[in-house]
């Protein structure tokens, strides 16, 4: 079983149009009329269908309004766990309906979860105080210190370097402040 933070449905519940067999409805992804042949006997049990048209082939889960919505807003591996299919065909429906790893919260969530363990696996619990480098962060208390703090106390108190510290006021567009607090113009 995956881990349940990985398949947690962030919109949801999702309720099934209450279809029967033999009923008609429309498919998203496949753009025309189905069949419903019955129901999938998954976590959540979704109608199945065959095209209304004898030519076209194949068969699947309905895709309607609410099933595109989970797709839309709900990771690849959430909806190919509770859906139960799987992750390419996930990739597959996201792909018709213009659903990408940039647009989709739920993906976007795990993302986030996947750098965070990255960085606590590299750097240990917590994490690094601050990242070095073009990677570098400035929390907020420290961008609060800079123009109120000659550059010099500034990097002092952060432990960053006097320049990064002087670039970084500039890039912000404050005055420098001198060591006795005297506001220097340019």
């Amino acid at each position: 079983m995956p881990d349940p933070d990985k398949v947690k449905l962030l919109f949801g519940p999702y309720k099934p149009t209450p279809l029967q067999r033999g009923d008609v409805a429309f498919c998203y992804i496949r753009d025309y009329p189905v069949v419903v042949i019955g129901w999938s006997d998954a976590r959540i049990p979704w109608p199945r269908y065959i095209p209304l048209d004898p030519p076209r082939q194949g068969r699947g889960l309905l895709i309607d309004d609410e099933l595109a919505r989970a797709i839309q807003h709900e990771s690849a591996l959430a909806v190919a766990h509770w859906w139960g299919v799987s992750v390419s065909t996930v990739w597959h429906w996201r792909k018709a309906l213009g659903v990408t790893r940039k647009n989709n919260q739920g993906t976007y969530r795990l993302v986030l979860g996947a750098i965070g363990a990255t960085l606590e696996s590299r750097f240990g619990p917590g994490g690094p105080l601050r990242p070095r480098g073009r990677a570098a962060v400035w929390a907020p208390w420290e961008v609060a210190l800079l123009g109120s703090l000659s550059d010099r106390e500034v990097a002092r108190r952060t432990g960053r370097w006097v320049e990064a510290v002087g670039k970084k006021r500039l890039a912000l567009g404050r005055p420098p402040v001198t060591a006795r607090g005297r506001v220097t113009r340019g």
